[in-house]
């Protein structure tokens, strides 16, 4: 087995150059750029839909609430006016003898 001499002090050689590593990163910084600008605008658009959403449900439920209100009215038109024809009619047998 052959001797190995060791260098006495002990020193180590700096490069010549400094090799920087390769850039990969930068297509999936790009990459994610494109994704959250696309992202931005498709939160943009929904929300403007949302928003005409919310208009038209109000306008629909204004609408509802009108006809559901008249509904109402019209059915405790209706029931008065039963009442008082039996209320009518009762008196009109009782008149009767």
């Amino acid at each position: 087995m052959p001797v190995r001499r060791l260098n006495w002090p002990a020193t180590s050689r700096q490069p010549d150059a400094v090799r920087l590593p390769d850039v990969q990163y930068i297509p999936a910084v790009v990459l994610l750029a494109v994704g959250l600008v696309v992202l931005v605008l498709v939160l943009l658009k929904t929300g403007k839909a949302a928003r005409k959403f919310a208009v038209t449900r109000g306008h629909v439920n204004a609408e509802v609430g009108a006809a559901t209100g008249m509904l109402k009215a019209r059915k405790a038109a209706l029931r008065i006016a039963v009442r008082d024809r039996f209320r009518r009619a009762e008196i009109d047998k009782s008149t009767e003898a």
